[in-house]
Order: structure tokens, then C-alpha cells, then sequence
């Protein structure tokens, strides 16, 4: 009998949060992946759903091939380009109250924002412990909402 080797992806995240649409040293040797990468890239969409819609395909279908390809889940793929692109705009743009970077990076609000910092890292996006407590949180929170009151 034949011995087959186990299944290794040639993809990493590390390949997907680099990439770049204008340098194609930095598409990965999926067109698939590539197309998932440039999705996340030239929009704000936060939902597999959301992806597979706008690529035309089906969430399921995207999502099987996607784990082939990466050995990871599509939502997995997303999650962290999400994570990495928060913190990249944070660090940008430290000044800038919290709403203004969850609509900036496609969150309803910035309660949503901080609740999936919260799940994946186990802080806010400013670094914060949550489980200490939001302080920072709290103060930049309630600086967004005076800001807009007449």
C-alpha cells in the first residue's frame, strides 16, 4: 500500500496580512486566498457572509477551500486581519476616540469593538485588561458621546 503524506498548507497568515493588491511579491500562489486577502483589504467587511458575498461565492464552499488552502477556517483568516488592522489604526491614530475607529474599521458601534478585543485578546483595543476593567475604555467611550451632544 501506498503511503500518503499528510496534507500541509503552503499558506500562512503571516502571507495574507502582508498582503498588498499593487506588489504582487506579495500575493500568496492562491488566486483564491489572494482574492479572500484582497477582499479584506479594499473593504471593511467584518462577516464571512460578507466576504463570500462580495467574491460571489458560496460561504460554505469559500470557507471548505479556504481551510484547505490555509488549514485554517475563513472566519479564523478574518478575525485576525481584523485584529491586525485595529491595532495598526490605533497605533496611527492614538488620539482618536474609540466610535471613530470601530466605524473607521467597519463595527456598528464601539461596544462591538471592544467585546471582540475582549473574546480574541483578552483586552480593549488601546491595550487594556479587561478583565481589570475597561478604565480607558469607560473615559474614551464617554468623550465620544459628550463630543456629539448639542
Amino acid at each position: 500500500m501506498k503511503e500518503t503524506k499528510p496534507y500541509r498548507p503552503g499558506i500562512t497568515l503571516d502571507q495574507v496580512l502582508a498582503f498588498d493588491p499593487a506588489v504582487p511579491e506579495s500575493h500568496t500562489p492562491s488566486p483564491l486566498v489572494n482574492a479572500v486577502a484582497e477582499a479584506l483589504h479594499e473593504t471593511r467587511l467584518i462577516e464571512a457572509g460578507e466576504i463570500a458575498d462580495y467574491l460571489e461565492v458560496d460561504r460554505t464552499k469559500l470557507s471548505a477551500a479556504i481551510s484547505l488552502e490555509m488549514s485554517m477556517t475563513l472566519i479564523e483568516v478574518i478575525q485576525s486581519y481584523r485584529l491586525l488592522q485595529v491595532q495598526t489604526f490605533v497605533n496611527e491614530h492614538a488620539e482618536m476616540p474609540l466610535d471613530e475607529v470601530a466605524r473607521a474599521c467597519g463595527y456598528a458601534s464601539d461596544g462591538s469593538l471592544w467585546r471582540f478585543f475582549q473574546r480574541k485578546l483578552g483586552r480593549t483595543a488601546r491595550g487594556e485588561k479587561s478583565h481589570a476593567g475597561p478604565e480607558r475604555f469607560n473615559e474614551m467611550r464617554k468623550a465620544s458621546r459628550n463630543r456629539y451632544r448639542i
